[in-house]
Formats: C-alpha cells, sequence, structure tokens
C-alpha cells in the first residue's frame, strides 16, 4: 500500500485590488483600453495626422500642368495626395492658363492608409478664347520640334507621342481645318526617325480634317527617307553660278565693313543626293535672293569690342544676366577680351545667334542700312562666288583678294537667319518657309562653311549645319549682310 504524501500548507495566492476593484474587473478594462487604443491607432490616427484625399487630375487637354497654391506638381492624367481643406488648382498648357478652380478636401479618418479616399477634377477648356487655342496650338508644334533634336529614344530619353498629343489637343479645342493642315504639316517635316514617324502616321489617322497635299507628300517622303532600303537620289544637280559683284564698304563713325554687292539672282543651292536623313540637308533646290551686300570677312573681335563699349549690357561681365534673359549660354565670349585698343581682324566666336541679331539692330541704327545676319540663300550664293579660295586654316585672314568674300570655308562656322527644317527641302521648299512665317516659331539656325578644325573634303559651299539661338561655340562666327 502506497504511503500517504502529506503536502506542506501553502498560504493562498491573491492578487491585489487596484482602486477597489477586483483583478478581474481591472484586467478586462485594462484589455479594453488596450484593444480600443490599437484600433485607434491602426484606424484612426493616421487618418487625423494625414487628413485628405488622393485626386485624380484629367483634363481634355494632353499633358496639362497642375499646381496646387501655386507650387507644380505635374502633368495630367495625374494622382496626387492633397491635404484636407481649400485649395486653388491652377490647370496650365504651354505657359497659357486653362482654367482656375477651389478644390475642397475633406478630411476622412478611417483606415486610410488602407483604402484610399480618392476624387477627380478635369480642367474645363471651355472658356479658352481663340488667342489661347492658337498659343496652345503653337506649343505642341515646338514641342514637336525640340523632340526632333533626338534621332534614339530609349529609357533615358523615353519617346513622348508628340504629333498624337498635336492632335488630341487639336481636336479637344475644336480648331478649324485649315489650322490643323497647317500646324500638322509644319510639324511633320520636323520627322527626324521612324519612331517620330509611326507617331505621326497614327496621329493623322486620328485627324476629323481632310489632310492636305502638304502633309500626304510630307508622310510619303518620310516613309521613303527612313525605309533604310532605298537607293532613291533626290534634289538638282549642283550647277556653277558666278555673278558680277562690286565692292561695297558699309562705315559708320571707328566702325568700317568692306563688302560686295550682288543683284537679284536665281540659282540651284545644293545638289544630288542620296534619298538619306541627313544627306537630304544638302538637296539641290531652285530658290533666288534679291540684290544685297555681304561682308568680306566674319565680324571682327574689334568689331564686337566697338558694339560692348556702346552696348555695355553684352560686355562678357554680364553673361549671367544675359543666361537670365534667355540671350546667350554661360560660354559667352570665353576665352575671348575684345578690345578698341588693340585691334584684331580675327573672328569673334562664342557668341550666340541673338546676341549676333543684337549686333545688327546696332549697327542698323549706327548706319541708317539695313543690316542684318544673311539667309541661307545670300550665304550660299557669295560662297558659289568664291569657290577658289583656299580652305581658312586659322582664323587669321590673310587673303588680300578682295574681289570676292573671304574665308566662306574654314575659319569659324557662321551664321544664317535660315530656320533648320529637316526635310524642307524634300518636300516643298517654299511652302514650308511660308508656314514657318505664317506661325512665327523658333528653331535652331543654320550654320556654314565649318571650321578650321573640320578637314576640307567634309565641307563644301552646301553642308549644313544647326545650332540653337542661344549656344555659344568655340567655333561659331557670322558675317553681316546689308541692303543699300
Amino acid at each position: 500500500m502506497k504511503r500517504h504524501i502529506e503536502l506542506p500548507q501553502v498560504k493562498e495566492v491573491q492578487l491585489p485590488q487596484f482602486l477597489g476593484m477586483r483583478p478581474g474587473i481591472y484586467i478586462a478594462t485594462l484589455l479594453i483600453v488596450v484593444i480600443i487604443a490599437v484600433i485607434f491607432l491602426v484606424c484612426f490616427l493616421p487618418g487625423i495626422i494625414k487628413g485628405g484625399r488622393y485626386v485624380t487630375f484629367t483634363s481634355p487637354l494632353a499633358n496639362t500642368g497642375i499646381s496646387i497654391n501655386g507650387t507644380y506638381l505635374g502633368g495630367t492624367p495625374y494622382q496626387f495626395f492633397v491635404p484636407s481643406g481649400e485649395h486653388e488648382v491652377t490647370f496650365t498648357k504651354g505657359g497659357t492658363t486653362i482654367g482656375k478652380t477651389t478644390l475642397n478636401v475633406g478630411h476622412p479618418v478611417f483606415l486610410t492608409w488602407l483604402f484610399h479616399r480618392t476624387n477627380k477634377l478635369e480642367s474645363d477648356i471651355t472658356g479658352l478664347t481663340t488667342q489661347e487655342k492658337a498659343a496652345i496650338n503653337l506649343f505642341n508644334v515646338q514641342e514637336i520640334m525640340t523632340i526632333s533634336a533626338i534621332t534614339d529614344f530609349d529609357t533615358v530619353h523615353p519617346y513622348p507621342p508628340v504629333f498624337s498629343n498635336l492632335v488630341e489637343d487639336a481636336l479637344a479645342m475644336d480648331l478649324d481645318e485649315k489650322t490643323q493642315n497647317d500646324s500638322f504639316a509644319l510639324a511633320a517635316n520636323f520627322i527626324t526617325s521612324n519612331t517620330m514617324l509611326s507617331d505621326a502616321l497614327e496621329a493623322k489617322g486620328k485627324m476629323n480634317a481632310k489632310t492636305s497635299e502638304l502633309i500626304r507628300k510630307t508622310l510619303e517622303v518620310a516613309q521613303r527617307l527612313f525605309s533604310n532600303s532605298t537607293t532613291e537620289e533626290v534634289g538638282l544637280l549642283e550647277q556653277d553660278h558666278l555673278v558680277k559683284g562690286t565692292r561695297t564698304t558699309l562705315k559708320a563713325n571707328d566702325f568700317e565693313q568692306a563688302g560686295i554687292t550682288y543683284p537679284a539672282s536665281s540659282f540651284v543651292m545644293g545638289t544630288k543626293v542620296p534619298l538619306i536623313f541627313a544627306e537630304t540637308n544638302k538637296a539641290g533646290i531652285e530658290v533666288q535672293t534679291q540684290g544685297f551686300s555681304i561682308a568680306n570677312t566674319p565680324v571682327s573681335q574689334y568689331q564686337w569690342a566697338l558694339f560692348i563699349e556702346e552696348n555695355p549690357q553684352w560686355d562678357k561681365n554680364q553673361v549671367e544676366n544675359l543666361q537670365q534673359d534667355n540671350l546667350t549660354d554661360e560660354y559667352y565670349l570665353s576665352g575671348i577680351l575684345p578690345s578698341v585698343v588693340f585691334a584684331t581682324g580675327k573672328p569673334v566666336h562664342n557668341i550666340s545667334y541673338k546676341a549676333a541679331e543684337a549686333f545688327c539692330t546696332w549697327l542698323s541704327d549706327l548706319t541708317g542700312k539695313d543690316v542684318f545676319i544673311p539667309t541661307q540663300e545670300m550665304w550660299t550664293l557669295a560662297a558659289l562666288q568664291a569657290k577658289d579660295k583656299a580652305y581658312a586654316r586659322s582664323l587669321t585672314i590673310t587673303d588680300g583678294d578682295r574681289t570676292t568674300p573671304l574665308a566662306m570655308l574654314g575659319g569659324v562656322w557662321e551664321f544664317t537667319q535660315s530656320p533648320y527644317i529637316p526635310l524642307q527641302r524634300v518636300t516643298d521648299y517654299q511652302e514650308v518657309a511660308k508656314l514657318y512665317q505664317t506661325f512665327a516659331i523658333s528653331t535652331d539656325v543654320i550654320v556654314k562653311g565649318g571650321s578650321y578644325l573640320n578637314k576640307a573634303s567634309s565641307i563644301d559651299e552646301h553642308t549644313v549645319g544647326a545650332v540653337d539661338t542661344t549656344a555659344c561655340g568655340d567655333l561659331i562666327g557670322f558675317r553681316i549682310a546689308w541692303k543699300n
């Protein structure tokens, strides 16, 4: 029989009371408080701290800019968390204010981190004026011109559907048929890649207007141009074109510039080339020039010093102001110290096209003549008269023969006032030029002649380069032209 073991007597454990409450009551109460606190922290506190809604902003116009209380957010379609309260929303497109509205956002609090409360706000374009519609349309054309500078698109430089945006906005604004056609035709002449071509072809199919002959021709040429399989040649064959020029001089105060006057003329600018981009920049076309005078030499550093002396806002020490005014870049007059004391005939360089325009305006006022940067046609006519001149291998001009312009090839690349429109020579040169003038837009300008660093075999009278109107380059200068 098992021996009975008696356990020792122990004292009963009793939990202490708290504020007169038995343990079961205050433990239950504590658990309830904890549960309530957790619910509050998880379900309500985030919404209280960060009250607001996710608002989706949309617009009938593509990529409309959104600003809230003066702070830019991005382009439509766009979803953004907007804090609770009253906010002023501004919709803009290309610098044009489409509309302003007040947005009232509530303050939901329950599980806002899990279930996003949303609103929608669309811009209203019914109040746009004719001028505002024209400005938006012009912006879209300008965007296409800007994108044309890129020929290869990738993840770093993704392609924005600029032609689709152009057509989408034209339809949303109910633009008339002529405006739609003219805008698309001009823009299509800036196609520089298969990617742009595909976008243009798709966008054309969305147009509700009957497309013009110029659009049809431009897209057809572009398809052949970027097919990578054509052996076709385009352009008129280059011809020798000699005209008799007479010597002249433009003079006022300390400024003096020898030049040659040429009569009105018609000639072939360019030559026959393969239908390959960008060989087509040299495609031969029949052009005309009115009578004009052109400088024998590019504008010199001494002549630029005379300009600065009377226009101190163009001094080298004003480069930051010139940049802010979008007139030059940071390289303006880099490496040059123009002086009226130490005169030099070396061409001025590291000046922008806009700076060159300012020089011509100053000289027009000084001389009483219409002084300007020559057109591509004028420059080419003058260069054809100097075909026997040696390629300029330095910035020092030593040729004493002043019967034709000097250093047309070599020396420095020279500005012309002609815009660079990539397909203009293989579509309709004159018609595209008229459209460009109608829209009064700004694009890169053509530079001609090469520089002393280029191989002479790679540059001729018809070689075309392009440069931004604010860019300053070590190898870019200009010569003036004027009307007598």
